[in-house]
């Protein structure tokens, strides 16, 4: 029942921000769903070990994180999402968003993201600069994505 609930829980978690994901219009519609991906991303990547109910299963929830994640990341696979990126990394002091930032870039496919990337694999922060070569590796070889 529990795999059921998650399952559905997916389904209306990727239905509720399919309209948003779709059309964005405007700075800040591209800043609201950068913001849903690096909450997701950092829920996703840095799962803390706070107690849980009884027979929680936090791999249903992590894999729903990712591909809510994934799903609401898509609208950044354009022309328009690159440089709303390129744009924002650059004001960016963060660590987490800048990753999140680059990871998105390395997934959209687009040929516009690639010299984004390549201006942080010497990036003075070394998990930064690391981090843009995975991207980098990840974007011109797809079969390399987790």
């Amino acid at each position: 029942m529990r795999g059921m609930l998650s399952v559905a829980s997916s389904l209306l978690i990727l239905s509720s921000c399919a309209q948003p994901a779709l059309s964005p219009t405007s700075r800040h519609d591209f800043d609201n769903l950068l913001s849903q991906a690096v909450a997701l991303f950092e829920e996703y990547r840095l799962t803390n070990s706070m107690a849980r109910e009884p027979g929680y299963d936090l791999g249903t929830q992590l894999r729903a994180s990712e591909v809510h994640r994934k799903f609401g990341t898509r609208v950044f696979h354009s022309p328009d999402g690159v440089r709303y990126l390129a744009s924002r990394i650059d004001r960016e002091r963060d660590e987490l968003p800048t990753l999140v930032i680059l990871d998105i870039l390395s997934e959209s496919q687009q040929s516009s993201a690639i010299p984004v990337l390549n201006r942080f694999v010497n990036h003075e922060n070394p998990v930064v600069a690391e981090w843009a070569r995975n991207c980098i590796s990840r974007a011109i070889n797809p079969s390399t994505s987790e």
